[in-house]
């Protein structure tokens, strides 16, 4: 949690948009893969949540380069679909 900290509120790091997320979910584990739009390029994401006492919690998060983003879409349900 520490370095997650460190990296989520250091002025340096660049801003992070979420895009075109999709989320599954099978019993109490679930993933969601996005692009992860930067001000130089974008990342394809891949994250891995537990379901734990009621609330979900992230066990692993992957990224790595992505061809363009496609064009935005007007809506992203993917929190809708994770509550």
């Amino acid at each position: 949690m520490e370095s997650w900290d460190r990296i989520l509120n250091n002025e340096a790091s660049p801003e992070v948009t979420c895009r075109d997320a999709q989320a599954f979910i099978r019993g109490d584990v679930a993933y969601v893969i996005c692009y992860e739009a930067l001000t130089a390029g974008a990342l394809l994401a891949t994250n891995v949540f537990i379901r734990d006492g009621g609330r979900w919690r992230m066990i692993h998060h992957q990224a790595g380069a992505a061809s363009p983003l496609p064009p935005e879409d007007d809506e992203d349900e993917t929190s809708e679909m994770l509550q």
